[in-house]
């Protein structure tokens, strides 16, 4: 989870826009989501939850996946990589 100071409110870490990179598994993705956004160097643990939701537009229909994982903080610098 991140959380912001300006509003007292914490969401959860993640690559909308972009999903997967090419070859990337989901742990790989997990581990670089929580890298750009946090500074924090990660080891995903086994999947939580696999949450899916209604289809929509964006710009061509998808039908997102979410899906969650616990992990554990091995390293880095908590400060935002990714704007």
């Amino acid at each position: 989870m991140r959380s912001s100071a300006k509003a007292e409110r914490r969401r959860l870490l993640g690559g909308a826009r972009r999903g997967y990179r090419p070859g990337e598994t989901p742990t790989q993705a997990a581990f670089r989501e929580v890298f750009e956004e946090t500074g924090l160097l990660t080891v995903p643990t086994p999947v939580v939850a696999v949450l899916g939701s209604q289809a929509r537009t964006y710009p061509d229909v998808i039908e997102p996946t979410t899906i969650l994982f616990e992990s554990t903080v091995v390293g880095g610098t908590l400060e935002s990589h990714d704007g």
